[in-house]
């Protein structure tokens, strides 16, 4: 099959996490949520020091979450749309997110892959949008944003 994936994120989708298939505990609480407590226990112990970069333990988180990830996927591919919208009165474009939901409920590859990009940029900008209750200068990058002090503020932190 033609990509445009790296090779390293085409190896990470199709060969990891397509082929990990393994018992997972209920890692979703009785409201949908997720339980941080039971994914830190599903993770691996032996994480790289910071700044070091360890494929191997990378490739072993997505190994240990792939069952989660599944779970949690099936979990809002079988609620209503009336019942999740409850949980996106917060963001930026509720409407981009639900329609991301009918997408993923296509269930092809290009339609999950589709919500997923919609998901991302709507959660970008609707956490940006909470960094600013706080702070000045929003980070351009999600992975940036998602570290500050000032969403820790705003969210709470979980250690």
């Amino acid at each position: 099959m033609e990509t445009c994936l790296s090779a390293g994120v085409k190896f990470i989708l199709c060969d990891v996490y397509e082929q990990t298939d393994h018992y997972c505990p209920d890692v979703l609480d009785d409201h949908g949520l997720l339980q941080w407590n039971i994914i830190k226990m599903i993770l691996p112990a032996d994480a790289p020091t910071v700044g070091e970069e360890d494929r191997d333990y990378f490739v072993s988180c997505v190994q240990a979450l792939s069952p989660a990830l599944r779970t949690v996927h099936q979990h809002y591919l079988d609620i209503s749309e009336d019942s999740i919208h409850r949980y996106l009165l917060w963001m930026s474009e509720p409407e981009a997110i639900k329609r991301s939901i009918q997408l993923a409920r296509m269930d092809t590859r290009i339609g999950i892959i589709h919500a997923l990009l919609l998901c991302t940029s709507v959660m970008e900008r609707s956490l940006g949008d909470l960094y600013l209750l706080k702070g000045k200068q929003c980070p351009s990058m999600l992975k940036d944003l998602l570290v500050t002090n000032e969403l820790r503020q705003v969210l709470g932190y979980l250690p």
